[in-house]
């Protein structure tokens, strides 16, 4: 419905830093073609917009990179070396998507950060460019337990873990992701049931 266009823009190019990564996310999904024919452009235009909060910078960013924009790969490496781990984790994101050898140099560094959720949002991102060695970290990440008995934050490693194994998983790990949709945890089951759809779309597996 174009109808909503204008106001749309609004909120891609608004104050809301929420509003304006929701809205570059969104953009990604809805594509380049008719009736957001426009979709780069608008996230170019958020991009650069000026005096742009950095956020709202990656979220453009990835979202051209869904959009196969290979323009936008020298930022994205960029803030895949960010110092911050949120800022890797949506560079890696949209990683996934621009594919080539600086896609997987990158994105063999990312499988050994010092941060575990880094580690694994690159090994998934990998594929089957995953190596063994991936594979079993994740595998062992099936279980973490977190240091200070935190369990949201265990369920996030787990659900990231999961993820992973959808991707890069063989035959006998589909066990592992039928009982992760039985777990006690509504994310894990969440991301077990997105996890097994990568897995039987696979034909590697």
């Amino acid at each position: 419905d174009q109808r909503f266009e204008a106001w749309y823009d609004a909120a891609l190019l608004g104050s809301d830093p929420a509003l304006a990564g929701q809205s570059c996310f969104l953009l990604s999904k809805l594509g380049n073609k008719p009736p957001r024919q426009d979709s780069k452009t608008k996230l170019w235009q958020a991009l650069r917009k000026k005096d742009q909060i950095v956020q709202v910078r990656l979220q453009a960013a990835e979202a051209l990179a869904r959009l196969g924009d290979e323009k936008i790969l020298k930022q994205l490496l960029v803030y895949a070396s960010s110092g911050y781990a949120d800022d890797r984790l949506i560079a890696i994101s949209g990683l996934e998507y621009l594919g080539g050898p600086d896609v997987f140099a990158m994105l063999t560094t990312l499988a050994d950060d010092p941060q575990i959720e880094v580690q694994l949002a690159a090994i998934r991102a990998l594929g089957k460019l995953a190596d063994e060695t991936n594979l079993e970290l994740v595998r062992q990440c099936l279980h973490y337990e977190d240091p200070q008995g935190d369990t949201q934050a265990a369920d996030r490693i787990r659900g990231l873990a999961v993820l992973a194994l959808g991707r890069i998983g063989k035959k006998t790990d589909s066990s592992l992701l039928y009982r992760a949709m039985a777990d006690r945890s509504q994310y894990l089951r969440l991301a077990a049931a997105r996890a097994t759809i990568d897995y039987l779309k696979r034909k590697d597996r």
